[in-house]
């Protein structure tokens, strides 16, 4: 049984023996947690079957290629490849309708996006970059998001998002396939795009006039701006290793103090309960851009890395308890196990290392023991 139900249980009987409610009433609140948990179980189970479907529907499709692939010129490929993520984008479509068949529709649409997009960089091997062939494709893939977000808006949930996300590597298309744009020009206008993008997405948001697909496609947004930010330090800014974090340093400040503002100071009408696992990504990527930082851009010494990765995580440790955040808790756990094995690793042979590691077992037994102080009503 799920820790949330547990809790339920465990409450329905205190209130039980305590007489605040009547068994009869009991029975029936149990029940309807129990009928709820199922419910999850069962769609936890669809969507790790409709994924390993997915999956499998990739492989079944790649094993067909290998076997009609040597008698097929450039041009049928792209044409086959491109027909079956339509296929499959559509079929997922046709399926959502279902109730029962909506988890494995999604799936269905997510990969045949992935297959159109696959379609379009092979098409370079039947048409070149510029040429008529090449145009065509991409304007098509153009099209994709461009009339694809507006035709499914306002009926599915989960594809409008994707076609935001995804939306960039459609574009890229156009400029690669159309206008034969190299790859470091391309990445400037796709930063301007999501600029853009994110402009009107905050608007609308702000003016209380988004729907709940635009909310999700903001948060994504938020990460695929990381993406795009790494690939302009990479290549067209081309930063060496002791400059290159800080510009993700300070997207990770930004992101994290938009996250935080979210879970605190959100209108009621932009609250939603998985803001929450914004901030375990946080720790988990703040670890690593930690060690990067350190590292590389300041060449730290092993102390430093490690203490800083700690200061993160003692940070996040901090908040999960007062806010009771138990998934954020877990992970900034980990990250000063983390720091403690990296530091135990790097001076394993000193005296300070094996003080630093016994020092970071006592503080996760402090935790541990703040942790059954407030499971016993007390304040943490």
């Amino acid at each position: 049984m799920p820790n949330a139900h547990r809790q339920v249980e465990a409450a329905l009987r205190r209130w039980q023996e305590r007489g605040l409610l009547p068994p009869e009433v009991v029975e029936r609140l149990r029940g309807d947690a129990v009928a709820d948990a199922a419910r999850e179980r069962r769609g936890a189970a669809q969507l790790l079957i409709a994924a390993t479907g997915g999956v499998v529907l990739l492989i079944a499709t790649a094993t067909f290629f290998s076997w009609v692939w040597p008698a097929l010129g450039h041009a049928g490929r792209t044409l086959i490849v491109a027909c079956v993520g339509a296929a499959l984008v559509a079929g997922g479509l046709g399926a959502e309708r279902a109730a029962n068949w909506r988890v494995p529709a999604r799936v269905a649409e997510l990969a045949g996006l992935v297959v159109v997009v696959v379609a379009g960089v092979y098409s370079t091997n039947a048409w070149t970059n510029g040429s008529a062939g090449g145009v065509l494709v991409g304007v098509l893939a153009l099209l994709v998001p461009l009339v694809g977000v507006p035709l499914t808006a306002r009926r599915h949930p989960v594809l409008p998002v994707a076609l935001v996300v995804l939306g960039h590597l459609f574009v890229f298309l156009f400029l690669y396939r159309a206008f034969d744009l190299s790859g470091d020009t391309s990445i400037w206008i796709l930063d301007g795009v999501l600029v853009a993008a994110g402009a009107v997405l905050g608007a609308r948001l702000a003016a209380g006039r988004a729907a709940e697909w635009e909310l999700h496609a903001a948060a994504l947004s938020m990460y695929v701006s990381a993406v795009l930010l790494l690939a302009t330090i990479v290549g067209p800014m081309d930063l060496g290793e002791d400059i290159a974090p800080w510009p993700l340093d300070i997207w990770w400040l930004g992101s994290t103090t938009a996250i935080l503002w979210a879970v605190h100071r959100a209108p009621d009408r932009l609250r939603r309960d998985w803001y929450t696992n914004g901030l375990v990504l946080a720790m988990i990527l703040g670890v690593g851009l930690a060690f990067w930082t350190t590292l590389e851009a300041l060449d730290a010494p092993p102390e430093g890395a490690a203490l800083t990765v700690a200061v993160l995580g003692g940070a996040g440790m901090t908040y999960a308890l007062r806010n009771e955040a138990r998934d954020l808790l877990v992970t900034s756990a980990g990250a000063l196990v983390v720091a403690a094995w990296y530091y135990g690793a790097a001076r394993g042979q000193a005296l300070g290392g094996v003080a630093a590691l016994f020092l970071t077992a006592a503080l996760l037994f402090w935790v541990a023991g703040r942790l059954g102080a407030m499971r016993q009503g007390e304040r943490p």
